[in-house]
């Protein structure tokens, strides 16, 4: 419960508002593969995983640049076709989907962009099919 409140705060690294990207990559990469454990045991759905929670609150809670590297990481996660990338994408559209600010489905579609603009030797990745 008092998570969600604390996370700004946790997850910046000094009184100037910058984040710690390396805790904050580290934090939904944890939270993305218990979150894909809980799924593949049958303990809980993608719709209902407090993984979801827990992204929401961060999207929500934190400002434009914490959410800016949160999404960024999300996306980095959309590489070849696995069960990382297909958490990840679904966690995504449910985001943008779900999100009551226009601003945050704005955020959600520049990342994408960036990801897909850029002129070099792209893998197959699941970027692509998420977009």
């Amino acid at each position: 419960a008092e998570l969600p409140a604390k996370l700004p705060e946790i997850l910046s690294t000094g009184p100037g508002g910058t984040y710690n990207q390396p805790l904050i990559t580290a934090l939904v990469v944890y939270v993305g593969s218990v979150a894909i454990n809980q799924v593949q045991a049958g303990k809980t759905t993608l719709a209902a995983s407090p993984a979801m929670d827990i992204y929401r609150t961060m999207v929500v809670a934190l400002d434009p640049e914490g959410r800016y590297v949160v999404l960024n990481t999300m996306v980095n996660q959309l590489r070849y076709p696995n069960s990382h990338t297909h958490f990840f994408a679904y966690v995504l559209l449910n985001l943008f989907l779900g999100a009551g600010n226009e601003y945050i489905q704005e955020q959600i579609t520049r990342v994408m962009l960036e990801r897909l603009i850029v002129h070099r030797p792209h893998p197959v990745r699941g970027d692509d099919t998420t977009f």
